[in-house]
């Protein structure tokens, strides 16, 4: 974009019942997988979320850190609840080599 190279990111959500990553029934795990080829030091990455079936949401930050070393890992379990789930992902993630990846809003509908 402009003088800027653009790349993609692959924003999903995984519902549960799962044994790993663990995840409970009527859940989601949000994540994102960027195309940039580093390894992620931040993330502002946040899912604003709402499950039109009980009209319960929230907006939470993709918090999740590798154990020991810290790495984010662009995800977040949410407890979304049964129904259908409307959701946006949006923010950036920054990287070592003084990178930052914007992820423009990008919007899907998950079942749970």
């Amino acid at each position: 974009v402009a003088d800027k190279p653009a790349t993609v990111t692959l924003a999903s959500a995984q519902g549960g019942p799962n044994l790993f990553p663990q995840i409970s029934a009527n859940q989601l795990r949000f994540h994102a997988i960027p195309a940039y080829v580093a390894i992620p030091q931040s993330s502002e990455l946040s899912v604003a979320w709402i499950n039109l079936t009980t009209f319960q949401g929230g907006i939470v930050k993709l918090d999740d850190k590798l154990p020991i070393v810290g790495t984010p890992l662009l995800s977040k379990i949410v407890d979304t609840g049964k129904g259908t789930v409307l959701a946006t992902m949006f923010g950036t993630v920054g990287y070592a080599d003084d990178v930052t990846c914007t992820v423009v809003p990008t919007v899907g509908t998950f079942t749970v």
